[in-house]
């Protein structure tokens, strides 16, 4: 099974100049843990991550308050996979670096682990 036939091919995205509280939100609405943090809304390239958990952690935890920037609480340079990548490929990745959730690389980065396997 490929990649492309578990993702959401189109997820709700934030920058990192967005707030913690804005994309908690995005995450509320659009019923999802993870969102992609990309560098602008026009090229919608992929710069890293935010999670609920990084929210709790990194934010609230460590006495954070709601108008900090995404930036601050993001995981940069995320591992990523391509639509194309098997499941199964995916899923050892995943296990051999801990990695919780997937994320699918878009178009325009450059791949980490293609051909491996």
């Amino acid at each position: 099974m490929r990649v492309k036939q578990i993702m959401t091919p189109d997820p709700a995205r934030c920058t990192q100049d967005m707030t913690v509280q804005e994309a908690a939100v995005l995450m509320r609405d659009n019923d999802c843990g993870s969102i992609p943090v990309v560098e602008n809304t026009a090229s919608n390239r992929l710069i890293g991550t935010v999670t609920d958990r990084d929210l709790a952690i990194r934010g609230l935890a460590a006495g954070k308050g709601p108008d900090i920037p995404v930036r601050d609480v993001m995981t940069h340079e995320p591992i990523t996979c391509v639509p194309e990548d098997e499941v199964e490929d995916l899923r050892q990745v995943m296990i051999e670096r801990q990695v919780r959730r997937g994320r699918r690389e878009h178009r325009w980065c450059a791949s980490w682990y293609r051909g491996s396997g």
